[in-house]
């Protein structure tokens, strides 16, 4: 009897783990992949704080109300709060995106990265597209040449 608390305490752990691998590994794309997948573990888990961060969400979404689809529109417009471009990680850089959006939905996590891809061009140096929720945690992580 003194172990049943435990057990379904770590019954509820591993399934929240689970839940949040899966959110961040999630399969944003379409088609077949190339690359195995940017582990979520090289993800920071809060978003690095930069100078401008609030500048690059504001250009970003100019260009998606210019050119961005519908549902790029409504996933990106009033919902990016903060981009940072280009910060260097170890060997590479990425680029961080938070959202005022509560969880990841597939379609508006796909809507969101492939509007970044086409703002930023096949010249950007990132490797990786890290995106943030309304709570500051990761709410997915993408490899951008897996998207190209």
């Amino acid at each position: 009897m003194k172990h049943r608390p435990f057990v379904a305490g770590a019954a509820a752990v591993a399934v929240a783990v689970a839940l949040l691998a899966t959110a961040c590994r999630s399969n944003v794309g379409t088609g077949p992949r190339e690359a195995p997948e940017q582990p979520a573990a090289h993800a920071p888990s809060a978003m690095p704080a930069a100078p401008g961060a609030e500048d690059g969400a504001a250009a970003f979404a100019r260009y998606v109300e210019g050119h961005g689809t519908a549902e790029q529109r409504a996933a990106v417009l009033g919902h990016v709060t903060r981009l940072n471009r280009s910060v260097p990680q170890d060997d590479h850089v990425n680029t961080y995106l938070a959202t005022d959006h509560p969880e990841a939905v597939d379609s508006r996590t796909r809507a969101i990265v492939r509007a970044y891809l086409d703002w930023a061009g096949p010249g950007d140096p990132a490797r990786m597209l890290v995106l943030y929720n309304a709570s500051g945690a990761v709410m997915g992580a993408v490899r951008v040449a897996d998207w190209r």
